[in-house]
């Protein structure tokens, strides 16, 4: 995995994109609380909204990656961790289904489901691999070095399961 978030950080494309969103998400946010600008950094933003995140009920928290799953990619996958810890596998195939109906190119959705799932179910695990490598081939705005970075890694993890 940590190969996979060194090549998240070195793309500017897609997750780029996200990182612009996921920002105009925590300014939206610090206005609503009525922080002043520039009074707390990006990071600083990103620990409070992941605090709150993390005192949110499970609906409050379901409902608000239906909403913002893509933006906040690393809530997602604390959630999704959560849940396996507490073996609520139901819960996360539905919320699998359902970020998947609304965002068809959530890349990191099918990582962080394949990690997921490699000590519990091999052959899932390896699926949503598959699914990650489908996905990666459909995104633009990833270098080169970063989609063959990303597609060694894909193809590493599919090939250790098979």
């Amino acid at each position: 995995m940590e190969n996979i978030e060194g090549c998240r950080e070195d793309n500017e494309g897609t997750e780029g994109e996200q990182k612009r969103e996921r920002g105009k998400l925590i300014e939206e946010g610090s206005a609503e609380e009525g922080l002043a600008e520039g009074e707390l950094t990006e990071e600083e933003l990103m620990a409070e909204i992941e605090s709150k995140f993390l005192l949110m009920e499970d609906e409050e928290k379901f409902d608000f990656l239906l909403e913002r799953g893509p933006e906040f990619y690393e809530l997602t996958g604390l959630y999704i961790s959560e849940l396996a810890e507490k073996r609520e596998f139901n819960r996360i195939q539905e919320l699998y289904s359902k970020l998947t109906e609304k965002y068809d190119n959530f890349l990191y959705l099918y990582v962080i489901m394949g990690a997921t799932y490699l000590e519990i179910d091999p052959s899932l695990s390896k699926y949503y691999f598959e699914q990650a490598l489908k996905t990666l081939d459909k995104l633009d705005g990833f270098s080169d070095s970063t989609r063959k970075k990303l597609r060694a890694s894909f193809l590493s993890f599919i090939g250790k399961i098979s």
